[in-house]
Order: structure tokens, then sequence, then C-alpha cells
């Protein structure tokens, strides 16, 4: 059973098209853009679909994931995250907490992030990705698929500056310094983790950053806070991005796009024991 009652409206984050935007089509770019405004002013998430990423590119991340994911916790953690400057590397199960009202989140990630070259200076040497010595074909697929996400979120900005009305690349152009990071996050059986009373996936909270792009599969749990202070449910979609825009955004935008809090509630029933990466 969930530990945390819900309010559920299935049908309450906008489901957005993106497709005249990758095909560069004017009038269905117009529409697109007055699409997301609404959504991310009225509630901040929406539902991106065809957002330019090739489907077989997310599968293989995924399977990659589920393989790294398997493997034994001393392997994982001999790839720990270690500082805050570096924000690079595994973080465990109860390493995190969103919410400091609750115990530690019941989630383990891989942060990752751009490889960094002399020319960013002290942050080449600080933000050093850490990979499997033993799989060289997991870096190449996250790498991959880094860039090509990269690709959605420069279009997905870009739409950002149409709904704002504001001159082409005033977002796109401070989003080019690779601060971007790329989390892979695996959300293991409870049956292996023993939740305490209040324990949740990832605790109560808001994005900091611009956007943020979350590709789901499998079993869901995410759940938005509303205007009215509801919770709503925004199912996992794996046909679809879901995008959400930070707290930087809504500073940026004087609050006209909202940074909304979300957290991830505890799966039920036979979801409880699986992992979502098993529906790859």
């Amino acid at each position: 059973m969930s530990i945390i009652q819900s309010e559920i409206d299935l049908a309450a984050v906008p489901v957005i098209d993106f497709a005249p935007v990758v095909e560069d089509e004017i009038a269905g770019k117009r529409a697109v853009a007055k699409a997301v405004y609404a959504a991310l002013h009225d509630i901040g998430f929406m539902y991106v679909r065809n957002a330019g990423i090739p489907a077989a590119l997310r599968n293989r991340l995924f399977a990659a994931m589920a393989d790294f994911f398997a493997r034994p916790a001393a392997d994982k953690q001999a790839l720990a995250w270690t500082t805050s400057a570096a924000n690079r590397g595994y973080v465990g199960p109860n390493r995190q907490t969103l919410d400091p009202n609750h115990p530690g989140d019941l989630k383990e990630a891989l942060d990752t992030g751009w490889e960094l070259d002399h020319t960013e200076g002290q942050r080449a040497l600080e933000q050093v990705n850490r990979w499997p010595e033993d799989d060289p074909t997991f870096r190449e697929t996250v790498l991959t698929f880094h860039r090509s996400a990269l690709e959605a979120a420069h279009r997905i900005l870009a739409t950002l500056e149409a709904a704002l009305k504001l001159r082409s690349g005033t977002l796109v152009n401070t989003h080019q310094h690779h601060n971007q990071t790329l989390r892979l996050l695996h959300y293991p059986p409870l049956t292996s983790l023993c939740p305490q009373p209040q324990q949740v996936r990832a605790g109560a909270h808001t994005d900091f950053g611009s956007i943020t792009l979350l590709f789901q599969n499998g079993i869901g749990g995410l759940e938005l806070r509303d205007r009215a202070g509801r919770w709503i449910a925004a199912p996992a979609s794996p046909e679809a991005v879901l995008v959400n825009t930070g707290d930087l955004m809504q500073r940026w935008t004087n609050d006209q796009f909202r940074s909304t809090e979300h957290r991830v509630v505890l799966p039920e029933g036979a979801d409880a024991a699986r992992s979502p990466l098993e529906y790859h």
C-alpha cells in the first residue's frame, strides 16, 4: 500500500505533440508554443511527444541501466558520488533526502554529465564521470543518449522562447556551457529495501534548475501538487518525455512559468516487488 493518500486526476497534465517543432512547420510551431505556455503557466509540467529522440536509443539506454543497477552493491559503490563540486557518480538508497521531514529516499542513481575537456578549466578536473571499467558500451550508450536529449532540450527551450515572445536564442544561448546533469535513476523493488514509516521514493521538492526532462519507464508513482494543494498523478508514459520548469525558470520568467512541487510515492500491489527497468 502507498503510505500517502492522494487525490488523483489522470487528465491533469497536458500532452503536447512537438512534431511541428521537429519538422519546422511554422503554423504548427505557433500552436505548440501556445499550448506550452498554458501548460507551464498553469501546472509547470507537460508531456512532450515526438521530441526527436529515437525510441531505439531510449530503449537501449533503459537496457543499459538495467544491467548497471543489477550489479552487486559493492561494484556500484566503487563508483560512488564524492563531492558536490563533482556531482558525478553513484548514489545509493537512503543517500539523498529531498524532504527533510521524511527518511532517506528509496532510490539509487548514477549522476553523469558532458565529458568536459581542457577548455572548461577547473570544471574539467572536478566534474569527471565515473564509469564501470569492464563495460565501455555503457559509457557510449549514456553519452549518445545525453547528446540526443540535449538536442531535444534545446528544441524545448526554443519553444519556450516563442511562448514567452522572447528574442530567438534568449534561453538556448544560456544553455551552452554543459551544466546539465543526466541522472540515471532507479527505484529498486521494495522487497529489498524494507521501507520505514513515511518513507517514499523521492520526497516532495521543487527542481532548482531551468527545465527537467524525465524519461519514465514502467511503474509510475510521480505526483504533482496543483494550485489547490492537491496531489495529482503523472503516470509513466514511455512514449513521451515529461518536462517541467524549475525554480530558476520561474524566477527568469517572473512567475509566468511555475516550479511545481512533486514527489514519488511507493508503488502498490505487485509493482512493489518489481523494478521499473523490468519493463524495458
